[in-house]
């Protein structure tokens, strides 16, 4: 055996034994926030979901808690309508926020992690979805965390729009209309999970680095033009 096949065979040993090793250390969530890229390699060699799906619905859930202890009806939808009918308005604005609360953190991983899958499968990746699901199930602590933000601000300023994200452009530019709501979608805790999100598209599903931030940002984009398509319809109907 000569020295370059015997080195050669040294680096293969070696990432063998790196990789078993990824392969027994579970990822953290809570190390995403500071230490994304090695939690990824860890999500790449063992996809766990379990712990990140809870912590991720427990904190979103504190959130709808404390929105449901200030849920209220504004005068504005409340003209016209009887004081009972006011109280079942606020009673099922109730109900649907704990629903929201329980169901829409593993039904918002879950249609993430369907819609990137599909686009990995196109572009010949050979990533899985248990591996691109425990992936979001862990990025999505940074929404989570904006949300716990956002929820303290309006606690300790309640003459805030609570409807308006505080650390969103719409928080700093005053503007109504559709250009209200465009700024309102461009969130820094949104853009911190997108950047999160192109980093584990190159590590977990191997996505080159023009296809994980090309991706990244036509579905991004796709979700400023819904948010508008939603704001004209809103305008139109008047719900």
């Amino acid at each position: 055996m000569t020295k370059e096949k015997k080195e050669k065979g040294d680096v293969y040993i070696t990432d063998e034994i790196t990789e078993n090793m990824r392969r027994a250390e579970t990822p953290s969530i809570f190390r995403m926030i500071m230490d994304p890229k090695e939690q990824f390699e860890k999500i790449r060699a063992n996809p766990k979901s379990l712990i990140a799906v809870i912590v991720v619905t427990v904190v979103t859930f504190i959130v709808i808690l404390f929105m449901y202890f200030n849920f209220s009806v504004t005068e504005e939808l409340s003209k016209g309508f009887s004081e009972q009918e006011i109280q079942l308005m606020v009673n099922v604005g109730k109900t649907t926020l704990l629903i929201g609360g329980i169901l829409g953190p593993i039904f918002g991983i879950t249609v993430a992690s369907l819609i990137y899958f599909v686009v990995a499968k196109l572009i010949k990746s050979t990533v899985s979805f248990k591996q691109m699901f425990s992936m979001f199930a862990h990025v999505n602590i940074i929404g989570a965390i904006g949300s716990i933000v956002h929820g303290l601000v309006i606690m300790f300023l309640p003459s805030m729009d609570p409807n308006v994200s505080v650390t969103s452009l719409g928080s700093i530019i005053n503007v109504e209309g559709m250009v209200g709501a465009i700024l309102q979608s461009i969130d820094i805790f949104g853009i911190w999970q997108l950047i999160i999100t192109a980093i584990g598209l190159q590590i977990v599903a191997n996505f080159s680095r023009t296809a994980a931030w090309t991706t990244v940002i036509i579905i991004a984009l796709i979700g400023t033009v819904f948010t508008v398509i939603s704001f004209a319809l809103n305008s139109v109907t008047g719900f």
